[in-house]
């Protein structure tokens, strides 16, 4: 007999290293259950990719294990979220032709610099150009693999491999569209010249519906192969950067959400036409400009840290013992360069004023410390656009560290608050039933918020504060030079 009861939406997010799905009961909003799978990279040197394969393998995995939970009829909508940026492109018959380039690759450097020299990117596309976009990558190919790019039919966001795979609907949404640096929002349409200028045509930017839309049901295909119900309504979805800051509450300008994964975004719901430290994308509900600063590795720093070190027990049961500090010791996760407190792609990670004394524990503090500096130094430049924003909403794996949230709440001059399953997945789910009318778009904060938990400042408010001025000291050295 199966052990959950009851009528959910189901939140699908494919991150860069898992696959997570999130049962979500809209009336009550709370969450029933939530399961993931991890898929692998393939990485050499700068290189990081994909095999779409490996994500459907996830996806029925991740579906055989909840089936054994929960009636697949008791799942009345499906939501989308995915990682933003990635490079998928698939044939007429939405074969992928080559493994999909993840927003982490790194290979396409040159091709960044020649279109950041391109005044039509930002004017039309709202950002500056680097290599984290689609664009950057989309010119390299050109480049080196030109029959890649000729046997391919259109780009895909990797959520929306997944909506095909459910559904066989080819499509996108604004926010995975505006991600590309592809697309003019003004228009909201692809842009012949952005393309033209990466050696390609409009032609490989698929259909673009609302992040709420209905884009099909469940295949008798699909419906062989993962369990789900033939039918079952699918939904366009979004990135998962929009994804986070639905699935965190955010419904107006007064908050900030930090999505802490792998990498780590800063976002609130701006008016504002241009961000100059930082990027603006299209929110997956509302009016306006989704505004964001990121730190690239947040979540993967602390991995690095654990996988090099080998701490035993890992860097967080060290974190969370409450015993240990940095003790004058820094680390700059700038391991993929810096977007805040300014850009700097060609910076890199380092550990400074290192002393004889330091043990393990001091390196295990100091990087969960630089994380978080390098992520409140992003909520400051989100916080910077605008009236001062009253609350923070924590949400993402990096949050689930006790250690982790108290550094943000000593050190920022702002209402924090943790969700302890907010985020993409959830987001998801909600857009989900927004779509399916099963939840008023005027509903999502107070749904959401109700499991929110206040984050205060601790007793190591004083020392962590000065841990920080020597991480912006530093910081500002590495990435400015003075």
């Amino acid at each position: 007999m199966r052990e959950i009861n009851g009528q959910f939406v189901l939140g699908l997010d494919i991150g860069t290293t898992t696959l997570k799905g999130l049962l979500w009961e809209p009336r009550e909003g709370t969450i029933a259950r939530v399961v993931s799978r991890e898929h692998r990279s393939l990485v050499n040197g700068d290189a990081h990719e994909q095999d779409p394969a490996g994500w459907e393998i996830a996806l029925h995995s991740l579906l055989s294990d909840l089936f054994e939970l929960v009636d697949p009829a008791s799942i009345t909508a499906i939501g989308l979220s995915g990682q933003m940026h990635t490079l998928l492109l698939v044939d007429e018959q939405g074969t992928p032709v080559r493994p999909a380039i993840t927003w982490a690759d790194r290979r396409a450097s040159s091709q960044a610099e020649v279109l950041a020299r391109e005044p039509l990117f930002q004017a039309r596309g709202l950002n500056q150009v680097v290599e984290a976009f689609t664009a950057p990558r989309l010119a390299w190919l050109v480049d080196n693999e030109p029959s890649t790019v000729q046997r391919a039919a259109t780009w895909l966001g990797a959520k929306d491999y997944l909506r095909y795979l459910l559904t066989g609907d080819v499509a996108t949404d604004p926010s995975d569209a505006m991600g590309t640096l592809l697309w003019d929002p003004s228009t909201r349409k692809w842009d012949d010249d952005l393309f033209a200028l990466c050696g390609a045509t409009s032609t490989l930017g698929p259909p673009i519906d609302d992040s709420v839309a209905e884009r099909g049901g469940v295949s008798r295909q699909a419906a062989e192969k993962t369990g789900l119900i033939e039918g079952t309504p699918v939904f366009c979805g979004a990135g998962d950067v929009s994804a986070a800051v639905v699935g965190a509450g955010v419904t107006d300008s007064q908050t900030v959400c930090l999505n802490a994964g792998t990498a780590a975004q800063a976002m609130r719901l701006t008016q504002v036409q241009r961000h100059p430290n930082g990027f603006l994308f299209h929110p997956a509900v509302g009016e306006g400009m989704l505004a964001m600063s990121s730190s690239y590795a947040a979540g993967a720093s602390a991995a690095w840290a654990q996988n090099t070190f080998g701490f035993s027990p890992t860097i967080w049961d060290i974190a969370e013992g409450g015993t240990s500090s940095s003790a004058g010791l820094t680390y700059l996760p700038y391991m993929m360069g810096s977007a805040a407190p300014s850009k700097n792609d060609a910076v890199r990670a380092g550990f400074l004023g290192q002393n004889p004394s330091h043990s393990a524990e001091n390196f295990a503090a100091a990087v969960l410390e630089g994380v978080a500096f390098s992520c409140a130094d992003s909520v400051d430049q989100v916080s910077a656009l605008g009236a001062q924003p009253e609350n923070l909403i924590l949400v993402g794996g990096v949050s689930r560290s006790r250690r982790w949230r108290d550094l943000l709440a000593n050190t920022l001059d702002i209402s924090v608050y943790h969700l302890p399953e907010g985020g993409s997945a959830l987001g998801a789910a909600v857009l989900a039933a927004v779509g399916s009318e099963a939840l008023d778009v005027g509903d999502v904060s107070g749904r959401v918020l109700q499991s929110a938990n206040r984050v205060t400042p601790t007793s190591e408010e004083g020392r962590d504060r000065q841990a920080r001025r020597r991480f912006q000291h530093f910081s500002s050295l590495l990435i400015n030079g003075s």
